[in-house]
């Protein structure tokens, strides 16, 4: 995958191949924007001592030299990726 349009893609042929016997799905993802959250504080942990990156995310943004982990690192990121695969469906 190299831009976060293929990585919008393969995510969902990825539950269409595991759930295509359905005729719905839901897709609840964890939110750590909450300032007191323990997800907020694991995800903190986790970072260490590197601050969160927010990239720029568009369908052409590449993104094969960034782990998915760094790339999800950011809050604001994560919500437009979020955002990116409930509009494609």
């Amino acid at each position: 995958m190299k831009t976060c349009k293929d990585l919008v893609e393969h995510f969902i042929v990825l539950l269409f191949v595991k759930y295509n016997n359905t005729q719905q799905i839901h897709l609840i993802f964890d939110r750590y924007d909450v300032l007191s959250s323990l997800k907020s504080a694991t995800s903190s942990k986790w970072q260490g001592t590197q601050k969160p990156i927010y990239y720029h995310i568009t369908d052409s943004t590449h993104i094969d030299q960034v782990t998915l982990k760094k790339l999800i690192s950011h809050t604001k990121t994560k919500a437009v990726l979020t955002a990116s695969l409930a509009q494609k469906r």
